[in-house]
């Protein structure tokens, strides 16, 4: 076999392995979510872009292999309160979908900002967008996962909990999508005044 077909196949069970870890924390945390009492919500004041470097250095290799450029533009001193596992998640799983659909070569921007009293941060792509059709069910049950630009596959998960767990927090999600054009993500979380003392 020659070396690069070697190498293909090995980058090839890499990222499945990836795939299957991010579908199976989902999975795992959708059922914990499910059960008698629900999931513990633990809120601290948590400032954004060190809740986003954490997330991204989980992402790089994946953004790596597709040199997907990600733009971190958070603010340092946008602080919210919310929990750090769940916001944690949540983030994760928007970074995961924003590489799976952007196409190589893609760019990825994460935003922070303060609008309306609140913490805001957006993760935007340009990469297919989403159909009006998949616009509709896409943080219910009925959402059904969808290939990304590598043929990489889910299960339809991740956008149902990070709607769940925003909610569960105390904050919001929403989106804004153009087929072809890319797709923006929207988190609001309850401002927290920022103070060194109170920041987990």
């Amino acid at each position: 076999m020659a070396e690069n077909e070697k190498t293909e196949i090995t980058q090839s069970l890499l990222r499945e392995t990836k795939n299957t870890q991010v579908m199976l924390f989902n999975l795992l945390s959708w059922t914990k979510s499910q059960m008698e009492g629900g999931m513990k919500v633990n809120l601290n004041a948590l400032k954004l872009s060190e809740v986003i470097e954490a997330c991204l250095k989980l992402q790089h290799s994946a953004a790596l292999e597709k040199m997907i450029t990600i733009s971190n533009q958070t603010d340092p001193e946008v602080c919210v309160l919310a929990d750090l596992d769940m916001l944690k998640l949540v983030v994760r799983n928007l970074l995961n979908n924003a590489i799976k659909f952007t196409r190589p070569g893609g760019e990825i921007k994460i935003i922070s900002e303060i609008k309306d009293g609140q913490g805001r941060l957006i993760v935007q792509d340009n990469g297919i967008g989403i159909s009006p059709e998949q616009q509709k069910e896409l943080f219910s049950m009925e959402s059904s996962s969808t290939y990304g630009t590598n043929n990489e596959k889910g299960v339809g998960l991740g956008l149902m909990l990070c709607k769940e767990f925003t909610e569960l927090q105390g904050g919001s999600i929403s989106f804004t999508s153009i087929i072809g054009e890319g797709t923006a993500f929207n988190l609001s979380f309850p401002l927290h005044s920022l103070k060194e003392s109170d920041v987990y």
